[in-house]
């Protein structure tokens, strides 16, 4: 039986540890999640800001030219982003079934806790009992062998 405690505690603390991994990665998540968001928007603000800056200066070949290069290095920093965010998603989707195998571990760990309280409570019980039983044959048996002792006294 106490081989059984040890293994369920055992198992009690993986879980508690596995729960505490999976906070810490749900809160680095979120955070990334925000800054690549900010910084996305950062980026669109700044190549609109760039763009507009470009665009009344006048009508010019070199200006078209800066324009249109500075379309293509915004559009390929945001296209950078857009896929950083895109596999944040994918990241999110299995942050979501990482939750879902939580909750369940969760529930086995409530169920291997309430086994483990039952299986503690059974030991004293049962260490309690043959505590109980060995005091009551003690008991019997030297009541037993006193009225032994004293029949054969009195038949003496």
């Amino acid at each position: 039986m106490q081989e059984e405690i040890t293994i369920k505690e055992h198992l009690v603390i993986e879980l508690e540890q596995h729960e505490k991994r999976l906070a810490n990665m749900r809160k680095d998540y979120e955070t990334k999640m925000a800054e690549l968001l900010s910084r996305i928007t950062a980026t669109e603000s700044e190549r609109d800001k760039a763009l507009n800056d470009l665009q009344s200066r006048g009508k010019s070949k070199e200006t078209e030219e800066k324009i249109r290069k500075v379309k293509e290095d915004y559009e390929a920093k945001i296209s950078a982003l857009r896929n950083d965010h895109k596999k944040l998603v994918q990241v999110e989707n299995e942050h979501r079934k990482l939750q879902r195998q939580q909750k369940k571990q969760q529930e086995e760990l409530q169920k291997y806790m309430r086994e483990l309280l039952d299986m503690k409570r059974n030991k004293v019980s049962v260490v309690d009992r043959g505590l109980f039983c060995t005091q009551l044959i003690s008991c019997s048996s030297g009541g037993a062998d006193a009225e032994a002792e004293g029949g054969e006294q009195e038949g003496s």
